[in-house]
Order: structure tokens, then C-alpha cells, then sequence
């Protein structure tokens, strides 16, 4: 085989493993965090998150309350807080207006920086379809502010796409 053929050869060799390290990379999925610089009080009467920080942020835009939705797909939204007062607490997911979804914890985790609930949502939105997020207190009281490190992180909102990917 002459020199040419052979450097051929490894140029296609290469070219082929560099095709087989492109199929085997995951591409990080849109990922976002959100939190609070300031304690929320909230009522009986339900109260929607308005969130004022961004933690981290890959794909997304968000305005206050409102977080929408880069690609479609499959999403895992967890939201995180921790109360003053040990009380119930339901969490509602309020997409593209309606509700969605509704977490109830009667018994919070009590921790060194207050009663600690967590809510879980999963489901698939469309491209720009928007959430928010609700909470309702057994009884009016404030969600405390907590590091993301600590027992009773809080409160975060924390967002990942579980399919697909943004290049």
C-alpha cells in the first residue's frame, strides 16, 4: 500500500472515531436554578413565587414569576422551601395559565432553619409555554431564606429538561 493510501486510510479512521465521539457525548439538557434575595410572606389565600435571583441558567428566560420553557420536551421542575411556622403546604404548578399540578405535605421536615418541604413535578411542555409557581399555607406565614447548601434550602426552584438538547 503506498504512503497516500495509507494516510487516507488514517484520515477516515480518524474522521470515523471522531463521528463515534460526537454520538456518545450527552449534551447538558436546559438547566435553570432561581431563588430569593428577600424572606416571602405568604397567606391562606395562595400566594405565587416571584423569584429575583438566577443561580444558574442554561436555555432559559424568566421574568419575576414566570419561567418559559426553551425547547420541547420533558421537564423535572423542583421547587424548595422552608417555612417560619410549622404548618400544611400545597405547591401548584400553574402552566400556560391553568393548573397543573398540586403537591400537598401535611408534615413538613423540621430542621435548624425551619419546617423544610420539597415538590416534584414532571411533564412535558412545548416550546415557550410558560409556568409558575404557587404555594398555599395551612396558615399565613413567611418562607424563609435559606443557602442552597444547608438543611431547609430555601426557597429554589430548580428546572432541567430531561430530553432533548440545546446546541
Amino acid at each position: 500500500m503506498s504512503n497516500s493510501a495509507a494516510n487516507v486510510y488514517e484520515l477516515i479512521n480518524v474522521a470515523q472515531n471522531d463521528i463515534n465521539n460526537i454520538a456518545a457525548v450527552e449534551y447538558p439538557a436546559a438547566a435553570l436554578t432561581l431563588t430569593r434575595s428577600s424572606t416571602l410572606a405568604i397567606t391562606t389565600a395562595a400566594t405565587q413565587i416571584t423569584w429575583q435571583i438566577e443561580t444558574r441558567n442554561y436555555g432559559y428566560t424568566w421574568s419575576g414569576t414566570t419561567v418559559t420553557i426553551p425547547t420541547d420536551g420533558y421537564y423535572l421542575i423542583s421547587f424548595y422551601c422552608a417555612l417560619l411556622v410549622n404548618t400544611t403546604l400545597s405547591v401548584i404548578l400553574v402552566a400556560n395559565g391553568s393548573t397543573r399540578h398540586n403537591v400537598y405535605t401535611s408534615v413538613p421536615a423540621t430542621t435548624g432553619n425551619g419546617f423544610a418541604f420539597g415538590a416534584m413535578f414532571s411533564l412535558y411542555f412545548n416550546t415557550n409555554d410558560t409556568f409558575s409557581i404557587f404555594v398555599l399555607p395551612g396558615a399565613n406565614t413567611t418562607i424563609r431564606l435559606n443557602a442552597e447548601n444547608v438543611a431547609g434550602a430555601s426557597p429554589f426552584l430548580h428546572v432541567v429538561q430531561l430530553t432533548g438538547s440545546i446546541e
